[in-house]
């Protein structure tokens, strides 16, 4: 029926939204991955102003203004005492983080070394980054929204938008571009709901901050694996845009898997969900691979029920089917290409 062929120019569309929101992800870079200088590890507890500073600032820690401050010999811990109150600070210098720990919440922080001094910093991302301490403890729900938009650094953004990119405009060509934001935006938001309660099974993650749009990303590779329709890969070599898609480096490979038949295309999401996280976890990386799970697991879910209940017609079926007259009829056999133009 006609609503099968105007399937057929989805690309353009997608294309279209899909670009919006990589352009709209890349602008918020900027304003996400600044940083703010809070003090010098170096120079406590010789010179301790900063650090207070900073910490009735940070914590509205008052009483910190007379109280003792002292470093420990290994040079990795900071004690701030007086009376019942205390504050330890705890440099994990190998992660590149300082942690900030009180009676009742920890807080992390970032170091840059420049000359001899080791620097903490606040970073941005830290603000718009989820965390299951402030999720919890603070109520700060916010970042189920910010965390998508928000990246460490230009690589991090670079490889979740070139992934958005291919998978994005794939999956809405096949369901549409209203559909495609669903499942991102709710797989962006159970990724990092999968991360803040992780802490179930790791207590060391409630203090970690975790960003970007590799949930959200999962979430659409996996919808995709489940909700293509039948003759996909046929499709996607006639379209101007899905045919080159294969072919894209550090990419096209993945694609494939993704698009195979039937449950190659599930088991194929699985098999890069593995390839991705078993060495990563081996070699202690940090990556929030719970993230990628929960989004991975809506997007399963989601992609399950947007299946596309028709396939695609084809020069073939359509030509040699029970509609060839209604074919012929909206569009000659030998102008498919025009059409799809």
């Amino acid at each position: 029926n006609l609503m099968i062929y105007k399937r057929m120019k989805n690309d353009r569309k997608a294309a279209i939204v899909v670009t919006l929101l990589i352009i709209l992800t890349i602008a918020a870079y900027p304003f996400t991955s600044t940083e703010e200088y809070l003090f010098c590890w170096d120079d406590v507890p010789d010179w301790n102003a900063e650090l207070i500073k900073f910490l009735k600032n940070e914590i509205k820690a008052e009483w910190v203004e007379d109280a003792e401050i002292k470093k420990s010999e290994s040079d990795m811990f900071i004690y701030i005492t007086k009376e019942e109150n205390s504050i330890v600070l705890k440099l994990i210098a190998k992660e590149g983080k300082v942690i900030l720990i009180t009676e009742n919440k920890t807080y992390e922080y970032g170091i840059v070394k420049k000359g001899k001094k080791l620097n903490v910093y606040k970073y941005n991302w830290q603000i718009y980054g989820i965390q299951s301490y402030s999720f919890f403890q603070d109520g700060k729900f916010e970042p189920l929204i910010t965390a998508i938009f928000t990246h460490l650094d230009e690589w991090h953004i670079f490889g979740n938008m070139v992934f958005l990119f291919v998978f994005g405009i794939t999956l809405a060509t096949f369901i549409g571009w209203k559909k495609f934001l669903v499942i991102y935006f709710i797989g962006g938001i159970a990724g990092n709901l999968a991360w803040v309660i992780y802490p179930v099974i790791d207590e060391g993650a409630a203090s970690v901050t975790a960003v970007g749009a590799s949930g959200a990303v999962f979430a659409v590779m996996a919808a995709l694996a489940m909700a293509k329709p039948k003759n996909s890969d046929e499709i996607a070599k006639k379209s101007e845009i899905l045919k080159f898609f294969s072919y894209v480096p550090g990419v096209g490979l993945v694609y494939e898997l993704v698009m195979g038949e039937g449950i190659l295309g599930f088991l194929g999401i699985i098999f890069y969900f593995l390839f991705v996280t078993v060495p990563d976890l081996i070699l202690g990386g940090a990556t929030a691979h719970a993230a990628h799970f929960g989004g991975m697991l809506a997007g399963l879910v989601l992609g399950y029920l947007f299946k596309c209940k028709n396939d695609f017609e084809t020069d073939e079926n359509a030509k040699h089917g029970d509609n060839e007259k209604k074919y012929d009829a909206l569009m000659p056999v030998h102008d498919y290409d025009g059409f799809l133009k």
